[in-house]
């Protein structure tokens, strides 16, 4: 049982930190379409 909780919660903090990476590259993209469209 402890272990299942234990990946629950490694996948949780795996989810997490994608989440986090993926708004950073979106955020990247849209500033870089800013430069070029401006």
């Amino acid at each position: 049982m402890r272990k299942v909780k234990h990946v629950r919660i490694r996948r949780r903090a795996e989810a997490v930190k994608e989440r986090r990476t993926s708004i950073a590259a979106a955020a990247r993209t849209s500033a870089l379409l800013r430069r070029m469209s401006g």
